[in-house]
This record gives structure tokens, sequence and C-alpha cells, in this order.
């Protein structure tokens, strides 16, 4: 017996083939970004071709991941699995050498209301990520250019009760490096660039807001790669300032895009 699910959303599909005796497990990739796929199996009379169980599968291709087979075909067999995945690549390296544009318009000071592993919520899989106190409708722009690979701009409300938690308006935009650039809480259809564009540092990509888990109208940004299909790492980057051409950003304190 096989249990199995073959989609996963519109664009990553799983697909399991029999095949003499053994199981092949393919998948199958039609997004416009990586993706990281982990598999949690329980087996019986069954033996795996590796050990990993994480595996990259890059943008509009498809891959066989691994293989189960049976050593001795005169006995029951069983497969029961549990699969997760997270858009970009888990062999993603951070180019720490690359300055950041706060995603602003040129010369506007800005607050930072939470920095790097700010005590609000910048703990644990998000501890590096800035906020910045901005209203609602402010002019948002790349912080480095890139290939938007999602974006959801549905929702309207905003809050810190737990309902809020999944229903922020956001943009993913892949970078050079394979990186992604995460901008939440967007207003209502405030997003101006649409999935697949390529857009440059400092391209009006849309307009703040207060959607989702937010205390109050904000823009959160962080730098991310997932570690597998369930949990992702972020990274310290630096910012370019009117102050400092290298500066890592600090809670309360006010800086001027440049």
């Amino acid at each position: 017996m096989l249990s199995y699910g073959v989609l996963h959303g519109s664009a990553v599909k799983i697909y399991v083939n029999e095949r003499g005796d053994s199981l092949d497990f393919r998948v199958k990739n039609k997004s416009v970004a990586p993706i990281t796929i982990d598999f949690d199996l329980e087996m019986e009379n069954l033996i795996p071709d590796t050990r990993e169980r994480v595996f990259v599968v890059e943008a509009k291709s498809e891959k066989k991941l691994f293989s189960l087979s049976r050593p001795d075909m005169s006995e029951k067999w069983n497969c029961r699995y549990e699969s997760n995945y997270r858009i970009g690549s888990a062999d993603s390296q951070h180019d720490d050498n690359f300055l950041y544009r706060i995603p602003f318009e040129k010369g506007k000071a800005v607050k930072v209301t939470q920095g790097f592993e700010g005590k609000h919520s910048h703990s644990g899989e998000l501890r590096y990520a800035v906020d910045w106190a901005v209203p609602e409708g402010t002019p948002v722009y790349a912080a480095r250019g890139g290939v938007v690979i999602r974006l959801q701009e549905k929702y309207r409300k905003g809050g810190k009760e737990e309902k809020y938690r999944n229903k922020g308006n956001y943009l993913f935009v892949l970078h050079s490096d394979g990186t992604i650039g995460a901008y939440l809480h967007f207003r209502k259809k405030g997003i101006v660039v649409k999935k697949g564009d390529q857009i440059e540092e400092g391209t009006l990509i849309g307009y703040s807001g207060n959607t989702g888990y937010s205390s109050g109208p904000h823009l959160h940004f962080d730098v991310r790669a997932p570690e597998s299909g369930k949990k992702i790492r972020t990274f310290p980057v630096s910012f370019r300032t009117e102050e400092s051409p290298k500066e890592i950003l600090k809670r309360g304190q006010v800086y001027a895009a440049y």
C-alpha cells in the first residue's frame, strides 16, 4: 500500500512511480523559482537508495529524488510519507559583500522600530529582520534587484490576534545569489509588480500597509533561504545610508535611504 498526495499548491507535484521491484519518487516544479522539499517516510519491506531527505528542485524542472526497493517481492510492503516544501534553495549562500538599499524614496528618513533579534517578533527563523514604521500607502522600492517569485495582496486587515498571522500581503524577490528578499504587510492591492517580473534595485514594488500579524502600519524586510521544506533561515544584511556606506540598522534609529 502506498499513501501519497500528488499536488502541492498549483506549481509543485509529486509523482510516485512503481517500477518492477522499486518505487521512484519524482517532483515536478513548474514555478519560476527553485524549491526545497523534504520527506518523512514510514516504510515496511522497503529500502531507500539514499539517506537524504531534503532535496532542491530547480525552477521549471522535473527531478527524480530517490527510490525505494523491495528486497523480498513475496512479502507485504507499505509506505507512507509526509512532505513539505519552501520556495527557494537550501543550497543558497548569501553574498555578504552586497549592500542593500533602504526600501523607500531616496532621502526619506524612516525610523527602525525593530531590528535584528528584536524582542517583539524577530527571533528564531526571523532573527535577522528589520521593521520600519511608515504610514499606510508609503511607496516601497526594491532593496535589491531580482525576479518576483511570489506575492499576495488580497488581505485588508491586520492586528496582534493569532487569526491574522497568515493573512498578510507580501512580496518575495529571488536574488542572484539564490536568497530571497521578503517584504511584508503591504496594503490590499498594494503591489505594482507581477510574478515573473525582473526588477532592478530601486524599482517601485508597492505601497505599505498594516495587514497580517502587525501591531501598526509598517514594512517588514528580511533576506531568507529555506533550510528544509519546513524551516527557513534569515541572514544579517548591511544597508547603505546617507551617514554610512555600510551599516547594520538598529532599533530606535532614524535612517535615510541613499
